[in-house]
């Protein structure tokens, strides 16, 4: 009997352990979900009071992939070279500042002057001179013959390149390469070139982007007393006004000839009519605000096919055009640029560029 009672006694001890497990673990599950729902409200707080702090911090994180190019620079007796150096001497395609002003911009080849030279006094007096290791060979008299050439523009026309992050570092004489029949050529060993009177530069996209070679090609177009331009490429997903305040605070700093320029990629191909419809309201609001703050008449430009289907049709007709188009096609008067080849060569830079003609001035 007695041990039944023990054995009753011992039974009660263990059911009364198990009760308090069981309350032990229903409590926990309770603070634990206590716990998850405090943390989440305290998560969603940052969130909801630091939107702003988020939203810049991630706009400083995609700047960051579009980082500045830094050039090279080099002093040699007393002549600051901004290019590439080897064993101590300029090689590849560099500018070279003088003392008093001078500017020499080619390519060197371990340390001599090799191909075609660009050389400005410092009265921005520019002519183009032939080396051949390292002495020269004299004026080119060439350069300015090339315009004539049948397939080309009359004498008047303006030939340039239109640049971004995708063209060589480092300028050299920047000249275009053509061939004895006055045709641009894809050969870097011909002896014409036609001499680059302007450069157009890509300074943004959308609301993040800044071209990381932007402002190095603006500071190289004022070294040689080139008349630059700059554009941006519209983006569809990002606030108008972001776009217009990120291109305006890039092109304040820099001296530029040409008016600000819209950049719409894509043709009827990318872009249908019902799309068109859709975008064109976000064209005209950055034209409209930009012209707004720079006082200054933007330009817009698009593929041959998207000003024939979508521009000439459009409000997008009461600006002028710079419109690309590798064929023979007629332009209408509203087209100012034309964008001829995206396979022009440079002397000096082993990349294909785009090439454009300024067909007339206003």
């Amino acid at each position: 009997m007695k041990d039944n009672k023990t054995n009753k006694k011992k039974t009660k001890g263990k059911t009364s352990k198990r009760k308090k497990k069981k309350s032990r673990k229903g409590k926990g599950w309770t603070r634990f979900i206590l716990f998850l729902i405090i943390g989440l409200c305290v998560v969603s707080l940052v969130l909801f009071c630091s939107r702003k702090k988020i939203e810049d911090t991630f706009v400083r994180w995609t700047l960051r992939h579009e980082e500045p190019f830094v050039p090279n620079k080099y002093v040699f007796d007393d002549a600051l070279f901004i290019g590439n150096v080897k064993n101590n001497q300029p090689d590849g395609p560099g500018i070279m500042q003088l003392e008093g002003g001078a500017v020499l911009a080619g390519t060197w080849k371990e340390g001599k002057k090799e191909g075609i030279f660009r050389e400005s006094d410092a009265k921005h007096k520019t002519t183009f001179t032939l080396w051949e290791n390292d002495v020269c060979i004299g004026k080119s008299k060439t350069l300015k013959k090339i315009r004539k050439g049948k397939n080309l523009y009359d004498k008047k026309a303006k030939f340039g390149v239109d640049l971004s992050k995708y063209q060589p570092e480092y300028w050299g004489a920047m000249t275009i390469c053509a061939n004895n029949s006055g045709t641009l050529s894809a050969d870097l060993n011909v002896e014409q070139w036609i001499p680059i009177d302007f450069v157009i530069m890509k300074a943004t996209e959308g609301k993040t982007i800044i071209d990381r070679l932007y402002q190095y090609h603006s500071e190289m177009a004022d070294i040689l007393d080139i008349p630059q331009g700059a554009y941006h490429v519209i983006s569809y997903k990002s606030d108008v006004y972001d776009q217009v305040e990120l291109y305006l605070k890039q092109i304040q700093e820099v001296n530029l000839e040409f008016p600000p320029i819209l950049d719409i990629e894509g043709s009827t191909k990318e872009i249908s009519s019902e799309q068109f419809q859709e975008y064109e309201p976000i064209y005209l609001e950055w034209l409209e605000k930009v012209e707004r703050f720079t006082g200054r008449r933007p330009l817009v430009y698009c593929c041959y096919d998207f000003y024939m289907a979508y521009g000439r049709k459009s409000r997008l007709n009461q600006y002028d055009f710079w419109i690309a188009s590798y064929g023979s096609n007629e332009f209408p008067a509203s087209c100012r640029l034309r964008q001829i080849t995206d396979r022009g060569r440079v002397a000096g830079w082993n990349a294909n560029v785009d090439i454009d003609v300024l067909l007339y001035n206003k």
